[in-house]
Parts: structure tokens; sequence; C-alpha cells
């Protein structure tokens, strides 16, 4: 579980950044410009489409997880796993989205979404457990969505606490929260600066 906070970072960046470029292609943009729906419920498909995607990339691991498992009971533990990883999934897309604001190249988007996925996860405990990194190293990774899942699945495989756990499921939909707060007001920025320009 743990091993999925990178591959759903990178996955699901991805996926994001790369409908977010197809939308600012600039002849694809006029034409939603020039249609009948308004942009807010545009942009609201567009998140709900990355919000399905998200839900079923987990689907599709939870799947691989209980296929390679089989022996394995639906535990109160297992469950626990699940939903923090379905929190953190969708935490992403925010995240992801966010990210598409800011770059308008593909190559540089590809760049950024390996740093992001590689960096957050050697800082937050994906890679290397967190009992052995550094303070330092663990002070950087808790400004990382990926530090609070990690630090769940840790705690529900050792010593679970039900307000700890919950903490840190607020603290990922707060991410979440925030990244698409930024990114409606990014939105409005680019937007209004390119009616200026116009």
């Amino acid at each position: 579980f743990n091993f999925l906070s990178y591959v759903f970072l990178s996955q699901i960046i991805l996926v994001v950044s790369l409908v977010s470029l197809t939308y600012k292609n600039k002849n694809i943009k006029q034409r939603n410009m020039i249609s009948p729906m308004s942009k807010t419920k545009i942009n609201f498909q567009i998140l709900l489409s990355n919000i399905s995607f998200a839900f079923f990339s987990w689907l599709l691991y939870m799947l691989a997880f209980f296929i390679l498992n089989r022996k394995i009971d639906l535990s109160n533990r297992i469950m626990y796993l699940m939903i923090n990883s379905l929190v953190f999934a969708l935490s992403t897309v925010s995240l992801a989205s966010f990210i598409s604001k800011l770059i308008n190249n593909s190559n540089i988007m590809m760049a950024v979404m390996n740093i992001f996925s590689l960096g957050s996860s050697f800082l937050t405990g994906v890679f290397v457990p967190q009992e052995i990194l550094s303070k330092n190293a663990l002070l950087l990774g808790r400004i990382f969505p990926s530090f609070y899942y990690v630090a769940n699945n840790n705690m529900i495989a050792n010593d679970f606490t039900k307000e700890i756990f919950l903490e840190n499921i607020f603290i990922l939909v707060g991410f979440a929260v925030i990244f698409f707060l930024v990114s409606l007001i990014l939105d409005k920025f680019l937007f209004f600066k390119r009616s200026s320009k116009n």
C-alpha cells in the first residue's frame, strides 16, 4: 500500500496533466469558448472525469491486491488501508489539477511529474521507511500529502489509533481542498490575464 503513493502520484498527475494540455490547445479552447456550455460547467465535468479516473484506478489496484492475496480476509485493517488509499488517490487529483494549471508544455510536465513523484516518495517514507529517515527529511516530507498517507499505513500495520488515522485523513482532505481552491484562483487569474491581452 505504501508503494501505491508513487503509483498514484505518477499515474494521476500524468493523465490529468495530459488531458489538461489537450484542453489548452488553441483550437479546442476556441471551440469551448463559443459553445453554449459555461466555463464553470466545462471545468466541473473535467474535474468529475478526473475523479472518476482516480477512482477506477484505485478500484483496479484493489482488485489486483485481492487477486494476489486471495487468502487475506477483508479485516478492519485491510478496510482502513483501502479507505486511506482511496482518499489519497482522490486528493492527488486536485494536486494534479494544480500542477496542470502552471505548465503548458508536455515535456516539462513529464519532468515535473517525475521529480515530484520520486522526490516526495523518497522524503515521505514510500521507498525508505519513515523510521530511518532523518528529522530534517521528515520535516520536509510533511509538506507532501504522501507523508500522512504513509504515516497512516504504518500506524494501521503496527499500532492503530483511530483518532490519529482520522486526523491524517482530514489533513489529506485539507490538501485536496487547498489545491482545488488554488487551482480555481489560478484559472480565474489566467483567464483574466488572457482576456486583458486580447
